[in-house]
């Protein structure tokens, strides 16, 4: 995550931070997750500031970024989940199965047949994480100004 956004002079991490801070304060129920060498939960909330949330992005040991993992943490906790936000430096990989299949299992295992997927890529040039097919998984290559917004659009069904 130490990787630019696109286009910018801003860490992938820096980007993260200052989205899920936003998404942290907006929503009810946001489990922030980190991937390290496991996917770890991450003690963020509501009362921090945006100054600590970059501070403690940047203390973060960040590893690969495998796409399925929430899905199956989630199964394996049992969490109810409508929506799945990866943020990702695009450092991408397939170790159990791929982000589409994971988001199908999880629907099947946790009767979330409308749960949703959306991986913001801010490094990527391609989207080749979702199914086309599917109408509830999104991929979101780059970062601008405009990703809350198409993020609470696709959610909320604009």
């Amino acid at each position: 995550m130490d990787s630019f956004v696109q286009g910018t002079t801003m860490a992938c991490s820096q980007a993260a931070a200052a989205l899920s801070m936003g998404l942290i304060h907006h929503e009810v129920n946001v489990i922030p997750l980190a991937f390290s060498d496991f996917l770890m939960p991450l003690e963020w909330d509501r009362f921090m500031s945006l100054g600590e949330y970059l501070t403690a992005a940047k203390r973060l040991k960040y590893g690969k970024t495998d796409c399925a993992e929430p899905m199956l943490w989630a199964i394996e906790h049992a969490i109810y989940v409508d929506v799945f936000i990866i943020l990702t430096d695009n450092d991408v990989s397939v170790k159990s199965m791929k982000p589409s299949d994971a988001i199908q299992w999880y629907r099947q295992q946790m009767r979330m047949p409308n749960a949703k997927l959306i991986v913001v890529g801010m490094t990527d040039k391609s989207g080749t994480l979702a199914n086309p097919n599917d109408p509830n998984m999104l991929v979101i290559c780059g970062m601008n100004p405009s990703v809350p917004q198409i993020i609470h659009d696709f959610v909320v069904n604009v």
